[in-house]
């Protein structure tokens, strides 16, 4: 399977910083990799990911190895808001979701075990449709085919 990507961002306070979310789902051994420069909380999420995709009656590939890796490297990335960004990539490199359904949002998230989000409190600054380079139009337009697909989402879109 190719390669998917969303994306997600790091908060500094008020301040957010792009995130690049990776994920390859390929043959090897069986294990969830996290890597770059992640923190205890957000190494915890191969976990909440795995058992939210599941308990949403989702295809986790159970029998495969899963990589995800969270850049730019340099960045320290924290927190359990990346959650849904990474179950994301990794079902569309798995193949239950369109990889192109993800590249023109920014996905911030905290999973629970039963694959419902709890709520992010604050929109980093400075993140809209002009940054992400998307109009309003193409922001809803993704974000109708994802819930469409049964894909509970959270979505920092255009600004009103």
């Amino acid at each position: 399977m190719p390669v998917a990507t969303a994306r997600s961002v790091s908060l500094d306070g008020a301040v957010g910083h792009l995130v690049t979310i990776q994920a390859d789902v390929s043959p090897g051994q069986v294990r969830v990799d996290l890597v770059g420069r992640v923190d205890q909380a957000l190494g915890e999420a191969r976990d909440r990911v795995r058992m939210a995709i599941i308990n949403s009656d989702l295809d986790w590939p159970a029998t495969k190895r899963v990589t995800v890796l969270l850049s730019p490297a340099d960045l320290h990335k924290r927190g359990t808001h990346h959650d849904l960004g990474i179950a994301l990539a990794v079902l569309a490199a798995e193949g239950s979701i369109a990889p192109e359904l993800l590249a023109h949002c920014l996905f911030v998230g905290e999973l629970t075990l039963d694959g419902s989000l709890r709520k992010v409190v604050r929109r980093p600054q400075g993140f809209d449709a002009n940054f992400l380079g998307m109009t309003r139009e193409t922001a809803d337009l993704a974000c109708r085919r994802l819930v469409a697909r049964n894909v509970n989402c959270f979505m920092i879109g255009p600004s009103s």
